[in-house]
């Protein structure tokens, strides 16, 4: 069993952020700057929008790599608990990186529409 020190998990540990994490279609693409402001924005999510119960969950899981009966007892809550909290953590992270990713594509669009329009001056490709 790990031993984590609970006060430890406010935080997201500073290693680098599960990919697991990611919705599988969010994670292809070889854009790395989209990928760095998605992980940025994951880690904000888990960190600002999670409860304490589901952010410690989800950091002992997929960062600790314990076993949902292992953070049941180092919780002390239930198994079924514990599903339920990386269930709703994933959830929340999953809607919140979709919505992000929309609207980081559409600026990404509109910069490169405006990029366009001052290169060709001011007419549309």
């Amino acid at each position: 069993m790990n031993i984590v020190c609970l006060a430890s998990l406010e935080r997201t540990p500073d290693t680098s952020t599960p990919i697991a994490l990611m919705p599988p279609h969010l994670r292809g693409g070889n854009n790395a700057r989209r990928l760095m402001h998605l992980k940025s924005e994951m880690r904000y999510v888990i960190e600002q929008r999670l409860t304490e119960s589901q952010r410690k969950c989800i950091v002992m899981h997929y960062w600790h790599n314990m076993r949902r009966k292992d953070i049941a007892d180092a919780l002390g809550i239930s198994p079924p608990q514990v599903t339920k909290n990386i269930q709703n953590a994933e959830n929340l992270i999953r809607e919140h990186l979709e919505h992000f990713d929309l609207c980081y594509n559409r600026l990404e669009r509109e910069l490169l529409d405006a990029d366009n329009t001052e290169m060709f001056g001011g007419t549309q490709c």
